[in-house]
């Protein structure tokens, strides 16, 4: 890409940010990359939550994700998510569409854009950052979540969420990641930052285009809920 398309490309992907049309970054951990151009990428996960609680306290959940490449630096997405208890008599479904835009692209470094809008009203705008060390690579992801509350006087919740993450590559095909993710509610009494969740992964290239991603999370307990861990399994299709 020429300076001058770079520059106009940085620009638009401000722009973009702005209006908070976002994609939600996969299920799985990983750094997100953009789309090749079309209709390239195809994405399912599946999941299940609330392993150690009874099973009232467990959940079932499911993601269709479809994306594509609009220019070498931004990318567009449609998502499908339904969740269910347990038991599998509350289901509840979720559409979101979004942008993903690449800001800086280095071999070692990138900032990244993206966000999501969902038929839930919630609407997620967040940064990325990509440090690469060879085979090595730090990561982190700061978010903002804006949840129309009808009984809150405020109206709209806000919470932010931090998630520094480490990979490694251990060959070609498998990548082995940790992460842990940081809440902060601002319009709480007593606002303060809790541990979400800490989390492992292990990305598996099965070809050239299938992807094999899994993580396992362990969310801690409170006063009102004990800890318990959540499973997450995921096919990646790009051609």
């Amino acid at each position: 890409m020429m300076p001058a398309e770079r520059d106009t490309g940085i620009a638009l992907c401000l722009a973009f940010y702005g209006l908070a049309l976002f994609v939600t970054p996969a299920l799985c951990l990983g750094p997100t990359d953009p789309f090749d151009a079309g209709l390239s990428d195809w994405e399912i996960f599946i999941g299940y939550a609330g392993i150690g609680l009874d099973r009232s306290g467990s959940g079932v959940s499911s993601e269709l994700l479809m994306g594509a490449g609009l220019t070498p630096w931004l990318s567009g997405s449609f998502t499908v998510a339904v969740e269910a208890d347990a038991y599998l008599g509350s289901v509840s479904e979720t559409a979101s569409i979004g942008l993903f835009g690449v800001v800086i692209g280095r071999e070692r470094f990138s900032w990244d854009l993206y966000g999501s809008a969902e038929t839930s009203g919630a609407l997620m705008t967040g940064t990325e950052l990509d440090f690469i060390f060879g085979r090595a690579g730090a990561h982190l992801n700061l978010e903002a979540w804006f949840q129309n509350d009808p009984e809150n006087p405020e109206g709209t919740e806000t919470s932010l969420v931090i998630s520094p993450m480490l990979h490694y590559e251990v060959s070609e095909s498998v990548v082995v990641l940790s992460a842990v993710s940081l809440g902060y509610c601002p319009g709480d009494d007593e606002p303060e930052a809790e541990l979400d969740a800490i989390s492992v992964g292990a990305n598996l290239a099965l070809d050239e285009h299938l992807e094999l991603e899994t993580q396992l999370d362990y969310v801690p307990g409170d006063d009102e809920v004990e800890a318990s861990a959540s499973v997450t399994a995921g096919l990646i299709t790009a051609f």
